[in-house]
């Protein structure tokens, strides 16, 4: 059975220094801009494993005169009161020692987002490291930016008024389930999502030209008898994953 792709952000899954509107797509800070009280919202549902790209955008508010905005995908055990792409140091120590747990509760919290304040780029990973790099560029009011994610590829992609940012970014580790995140810290933050279209990125055109890299990259392999009928058929699946409509 097919998966519902997100529509709106989680009540359920929304810091206390983050506050929803009644139809679940703005979300304002409710915080004092301290350290751990970000208002980090997730989507009421995670990425879709079978769609060809998963897509979303932010619209920045003109609240207050600083913006703390990110935009981002995180996994299901992302701690709320923290900016996605980064995890604790307490929950850095933690560790899944079960029978074939490889530290599956950290991978859980893991995640990556761009910040727009000052454009860096924070990828939280398996092994509890935070890591923030330069992006290049910054986002604030008025702007709309976009966070994606090439399921079959793993990687994530940006975007800012309707324009690809920077380049693709692998994706570490987040468990089972991805989800969208959008995280406020600063008074007067406020954020508009829309998980549906229409967008100001041109999402189709985008996704059709990753298959033509991805059907020109085969056609140029020359497979030999020692090519396993499993890669090919990996290969066939991801080409499959790419011709399904990007909102499916």
């Amino acid at each position: 059975m097919a998966q519902e792709a997100p529509s709106h952000w989680s009540v359920g899954k929304c810091s206390p220094f983050a506050r929803l509107d009644c139809d679940r797509l703005g979300v304002r800070y409710a915080g004092r801009s301290g350290l751990g009280d970000c208002g980090t919202v997730l989507a009421d549902r995670p990425v879709p494993r079978q769609c060809a790209a998963f897509y979303f955008e932010i619209t920045v508010g003109r609240g207050g005169p600083h913006t703390r905005a990110s935009i981002g995908l995180v996994g299901a055990a992302h701690d709320l009161c923290r900016q996605p792409g980064t995890v604790s140091r307490t929950s850095a120590g933690m560790r899944d020692t079960s029978v074939g747990g490889a530290a599956r509760a950290i991978a859980s919290q893991a995640g990556l987002a761009w910040r727009g304040v000052d454009g860096l780029l924070f990828r939280a990973d398996d092994d509890g490291s935070n890591a923030g790099s330069d992006f290049g560029a910054r986002f604030g009011p008025g702007d709309t930016v976009g966070c994606g994610l090439l399921v079959a590829e793993r990687r994530a992609f940006f975007t800012k008024n309707g324009a690809l940012t920077g380049d693709l970014q692998p994706v570490p580790p987040m468990g089972a389930d991805v989800f969208a995140a959008c995280s406020l810290h600063a008074p007067g933050d406020f954020a508009k999502a829309c998980f549906s279209g229409p967008f100001q990125f041109d999402l189709a055109s985008f996704v059709e030209a990753r298959r033509r890299l991805a059907v020109a990259r085969l056609a140029t392999r020359r497979p030999t008898a020692s090519v396993s009928a499993s890669l090919v058929q990996q290969y066939l699946k991801r080409l499959e994953l790419f011709r399904a409509p990007a909102g499916e």
